[in-house]
């Protein structure tokens, strides 16, 4: 992990660059509005949504107006990150000995949800690649 994305993560104001990572909820698209208003947050340099190109259809709404919104209220520059695509990743046949991301899914015979490890490789990690590509 960057430097950089530490000392932002650690909520380091004087940080050199400062990052909404984006992920379209509720709560990040909040911090979004409010950094991008000034209202009870500093401004930040740019916000990052990793699109694993399998979102809910609402997911991409949200995107699309937010996208509008921006454009309209001088908003916080958004970068779309697309280099990792989930449904490709799950429908193509896995080289011998590549690590494949295990997917959100629920069991009756596990009680609950299974492991997994998508969101660290297609949301997490392209915010970090975005974030040192930017420093």
């Amino acid at each position: 992990m960057s430097k950089v994305f530490k000392k932002y993560a650690k909520g380091n104001l004087d940080a050199n660059i400062k990052v909404i990572s984006l992920g379209m909820g509720v709560q990040s698209t909040a911090v979004y509005l409010m950094s991008s208003m000034g209202y009870k947050l500093p401004r930040a340099d740019v916000a990052i949504f990793s699109d694993p190109g399998a979102e809910h259809y609402k997911t991409y709404d949200m995107l699309k107006w937010l996208l509008k919104w921006k454009d309209n209220n001088n908003g916080i520059p958004i970068i779309v990150n697309r280099d990792k695509n989930l449904l490709k990743d799950i429908l193509h046949k896995i080289p011998k000995g590549e690590r494949v991301s295990s997917i959100p899914a629920f069991s009756k015979n596990n009680d609950g949800l299974l492991m997994r490890q998508c969101t660290s490789d297609y949301k997490i990690q392209p915010v970090i690649k975005s974030t040192r590509i930017l420093h």
